[in-house]
């Protein structure tokens, strides 16, 4: 994995050394036009000339005391990144000799690694543009034809997926992934993984009727397409079908998705009334994720690189991608560039690189603060309104503080502007880290943290909602819960969807029990609700559902949060809000 690189005239870099550690989950992170996206973008062009020379020259041409003549490629071959001109590759876009440069091959990329001794290895890859012709050349190399050279692949922003995918085979496949065009090989990656998983059952049966238990459990905690498999039918209840592939009379690849849920026996089984259909339906953020997670998986690739990953992924999801790819990145070295706030938040401090004028990873968790300052103007309005007011809210999403707004409006217990609300998707151990360095930089700051309980227990909440698996003892942060699932939860209200969609209040009745199979009570506003209503997902029943209330009635939440009345209100509402003013107000 690599541990240096030094950059010569390379996009925003004329002359830079980043240490980077080579192995695990790197985040990095800074402002825009930071240098973020140079990095990655170093990486994965050193890996495309890399690929190119060894595929025309062989490897060879990429060893110690070569006398191997540069390698000319035309604009419509370089593929690794999209950039208007190639001049763009170089600082300033000055692609013509001066000053000390030798020669015309004035761009640099020298990478470093350390082999399986610890000896250290390096490759220097140079390039020269000469009338709209770009050549490649290795100029610093001390490697023997034995030494193993790490692969990177790189995945854009997002990636994409081909409507038709044929098969290709590994050295195309290669090439592909060295190009950057990772998501146009995506069916290949997953049959590849597959038709490996399927081999390795067969030789784990050893002429039994079925694989022993053990081993079985082994295979399921270490197989790449059983942990893909999992991962997005945990995350996202879908699953995938492989067709099998036969070289004689198939072309393309065909892979179909389907949504399901697990038995009580914790198998995926499809739903009844689901069809079958092709992949590419999917949407941005599921493709992202399986993009991002097959390239990941795959055992020939040592270095991945992701240039925000997480742009089209909940911020939920975002935690949940970094928890998966840290398990990953025990064997393999993961680069992620970032404007995410809440991976930022959530990751160690040594394992944020700061990029910036000398990038260095940072050592501290009151690091992160300036460094969350500097993303984007976003933030630097909240930080200021926290350091003149001394009061932050922290909730799970906008939709949270529009609905605590409106109910303490509806109450005559208006919330105070002067609060800073803080959207996070953290858990309050993270919060309460968060708040204790906030603290530091701000004195006096006081602060009240409220959770979904999602599948936490229904005892865990007291009854001023109170988070009971938490230390309260802290007066200056208050740690609350709500006793439903979920803040959507208390939006479930039949009458108030009628109204608004103009359906009538049974059909509306009648569309919940047959798709949720549940039946809202009259008395729904009281704390001590039946426990299937404690239980309920509101987000999967309001919004996320094939049949939610958004899809079927066209009414979105924010439709129903302001045509809430009193009556419709439900005392769990009306007690947060009433701890909320009397902790601020106190």
């Amino acid at each position: 994995m690599i541990k240096k690189i030094e950059l010569t005239k390379f996009k925003k870099y004329k002359n830079k050394t980043i240490l980077l550690k080579p192995k695990e989950v790197t985040i990095l992170a800074g402002g825009n036009n930071s240098g973020k996206s140079t990095l990655l973008h170093a990486i994965a062009i050193w890996e495309f000339c890399k690929l190119i020379l060894e595929l025309e020259k062989g490897k060879k041409s990429l060893l110690q005391n070569n006398r191997e003549q540069g390698l000319g490629i035309s604009a419509d071959e370089f593929l690794p990144i999209a950039i208007p001109t190639l001049k763009h590759l170089w600082t300033n876009l000055k692609t013509q000799k001066e000053g000390t440069d030798i020669d015309g091959y004035n761009l640099k990329i020298k990478c470093y690694w350390d082999n399986n001794v610890y000896e250290e290895k390096y490759l220097e890859i140079s390039l020269s543009l000469a009338n709209d012709r770009l050549f490649i050349k290795v100029t610093n190399s001390n490697l023997d034809e034995s030494d193993y050279i790490p692969t990177a692949a790189y995945l854009p922003t997002f990636a994409g997926i081909l409507e038709k995918e044929n098969k290709v085979s590994l050295a195309e496949r290669r090439k592909y992934i060295g190009k950057g065009l990772a998501g146009s090989v995506l069916r290949n990656l997953l049959l590849e993984l597959s038709d490996n998983n399927k081999q390795k059952r067969i030789k784990l049966k050893e002429g039994k009727s079925k694989i022993p238990t053990k081993k079985l459990k082994e295979f399921k905690n270490t197989d790449p397409y059983e942990l893909l498999i999992q991962n997005i039918r945990t995350l996202f209840k879908t699953g995938i079908r492989i067709k099998d592939f036969n070289d004689l009379y198939h072309t393309s690849i065909r892979i179909d998705s389907y949504k399901g849920d697990f038995t009580d026996k914790g198998v995926f089984k499809k739903h009844s009334s689901y069809n079958y259909r092709d992949l590419m339906v999917e949407g941005s953020g599921f493709l992202q994720w399986l993009n991002v997670f097959t390239l990941s998986l795959n055992p020939d690739i040592d270095i991945i690189l992701l240039d925000e990953p997480d742009a089209h992924l909940h911020p939920s999801l975002q935690i949940d991608m970094i928890n998966e790819l840290k398990k990953i990145g025990k064997d393999k070295q993961i680069l992620i560039a970032t404007h995410s706030s809440e991976i930022i938040k959530y990751v160690e401090p040594d394992a944020i690189l700061n990029i910036n004028n000398s990038p260095k990873y940072l050592s501290e968790e009151k690091q992160k603060v300036g460094l969350l300052a500097g993303i984007g103007s976003e933030y630097s309005p909240l930080l200021d309104k926290l350091k003149k007011t001394r009061k932050v809210l922290f909730v799970e999403g906008k939709i949270d503080y529009d609905v605590l707004k409106t109910v303490s409006e509806l109450i005559d217990e208006k919330l105070s502007d002067d609060i800073a609300c803080w959207i996070t998707s953290t858990g309050h151990k993270e919060r309460k880290h968060l708040f204790n360095e906030l603290k530091k930089e701000i004195p006096g700051l006081i602060g009240f943290s409220i959770r979904d309980r999602d599948d936490e227990a229904i005892n865990t909440v007291d009854e001023v909602l109170n988070d009971k698996t938490h230390s309260n003892l802290d007066a200056d942060l208050k740690l609350k819960k709500w006793k439903r699932r979920n803040i959507e939860s208390y939006l479930i209200i039949p009458n108030l969807i009628a109204s608004i969609s103009g359906h009538q209040l049974d059909d509306i009745r009648q569309h919940l029990a047959n798709n949720f199979a549940i039946a809202i009570p009259d008395n729904y506003t009281v704390s001590n609700v039946p426990e299937t209503l404690l239980q309920l997902d509101g987000k999967n029943v309001l919004k996320e559902n094939e049949n939610s209330i958004e899809r079927r009635f066209n009414i979105t939440r924010k439709e129903i949060i302001e045509k809430l009345t009193t009556e419709h209100l439900c005392e769990d509402l009306i007690i947060m809000v009433r701890e909320i003013n009397q902790h601020f107000n106190d």
